[in-house]
């Protein structure tokens, strides 16, 4: 098996391509590239007003934006994956757009971290995300109280 060197270059500007075209090191990878195409990559989640009081996650949940506007505080559960498997790397966000709160508990079995192990979303207008990132495991970001 070839060895592979790989060279990082930190370059701004309208020759990027060039400066990584003329000074890669492609140590006998065959079809050396001779042109550099940058691609956008943008991805949209959809958007859902919840206005109930409690909420398990469901599979169609994924990558979504829910839009919490409910009368009181709301509660979301995250199920076990034995009950809705997840992909890990599965992205759940939440606004608040009431002047509630939102909690956030995990099933049993099921491991939820944050920041000083914080589980509540307090703040209007403040947002939150969940992450699956093990089987079991789901990280919580944001705005928490």
């Amino acid at each position: 098996m070839a060895d592979i060197k790989i060279q990082l270059y930190k370059k701004t500007g309208s020759d990027f391509e060039s400066v990584l075209l003329q000074n890669a090191d492609w140590y006998g990878i065959p079809n050396k590239p001779t042109t550099y195409t940058p691609t956008a990559h943008t991805h949209t989640l959809d958007v859902e007003t919840w206005n109930t009081a409690t909420k398990t996650l469901a599979l169609s949940d994924s990558n979504k934006l829910f839009k919490c506007s409910h009368t009181s505080n709301q509660t979301v559960t995250i199920p076990t994956n034995a009950t809705v498997a997840f992909p890990i790397g599965t992205m759940i966000t939440f606004l608040l757009t009431s002047t509630n709160a939102v909690t956030f508990s995990g099933a049993s079995g099921v491991t939820l971290t944050s920041i000083d192990s914080l589980v509540e979303l307090a703040t209007q207008y403040g947002m939150a995300s969940l992450i699956k990132t093990d089987t079991n495991t789901w990280q919580l970001v944001g705005a928490l109280e």
